[in-house]
């Protein structure tokens, strides 16, 4: 009797419908074995080595939440510096990081000149949170879904003077991402920046009539290149904010 061989199955794509990730396939990127790297490379403090235990840390919460994160690395010092520089740090009121991952963008945040008693990060993986809490003492890492902004902005009399996200948008549906900018813009002062990078050559949010979205440039040295799009609303009074109470209208 003559067997037929099975044609080889391919391999799960970067991501299906069931949030499967290259990564499972293999297991020196299972969730222990990073964790094992990490802790073998954690007592060997130099920077170089600290910086391959931050990218085990972020390959680790790429294989448990593939559809969280935005990038298979973490965000490279030209992107973090690009992002930061969006930021004016003599700015009152607070600066909330969303989805901080490793904290590339915190570091670049801080070495511009924010002050630490005023960044505010939420990130929803517990073991990001963890090293965060370890990397930088003293500041506020709080755990949760970075989408609910009131919750972690519950407090109306503070004041947001930037909104920094590393959120994967283009991973959510459309009108979450609307959902957010709105949410995000209704908290900050008007002309208060919200940051937000993305790998693609078109905002993951268009122009609407409460914001407008601005380039920012692309970081070549980052993989994949990425685009930092930087949304506002005018400032009350403004012609901008004329045109678009006069286009809200019609």
């Amino acid at each position: 009797m003559r067997t037929t061989a099975k044609p080889p199955q391919p391999r799960d794509s970067p991501r299906d419908d069931n949030g499967k990730s290259h990564l499972r396939a293999c297991r020196w990127c299972q969730p222990a074995a990073l964790d094992s790297l990490a802790a073998m490379t954690a007592p060997l403090a130099t920077p170089k080595l600290e910086s391959f235990s931050n990218n085990l840390q972020f390959l680790r919460g790429m294989g448990a939440n593939p559809r969280y994160v935005a990038s298979l690395f973490p965000s490279s010092p030209a992107l973090a510096r690009k992002i930061a520089a969006q930021v004016d740090p003599r700015a009152d009121g607070i600066v909330l990081e969303l989805g901080p991952g490793t904290g590339a963008v915190t570091a670049a945040l801080l070495e511009r000149g924010v002050d630490l008693k005023r960044l505010i990060l939420v990130e929803r993986d517990a073991d990001f949170v963890r090293l965060l809490r370890k990397r930088f003492p003293g500041l506020r890492v709080r755990l949760g879904n970075a989408l609910d902004i009131e919750h972690h902005l519950s407090d109306r009399s503070e004041q947001v003077c930037a909104i920094v996200s590393g959120l994967p948008l283009r991973n959510l549906p459309v009108p979450v991402r609307e959902r957010l900018v709105e949410d995000c813009l209704s908290r900050l002062m008007p002309g208060a920046p919200l940051i937000q990078v993305s790998f693609g050559w078109r905002p993951p949010v268009p122009r609407g009539k409460k914001w407008r979205v601005r380039s920012a440039g692309v970081a070549i040295r980052n993989l994949p290149p990425a685009t930092v799009w930087v949304y506002s609303r005018p400032a009350a009074g403004s012609p901008a904010a004329a045109r678009h109470e006069t286009s809200s209208r019609t």
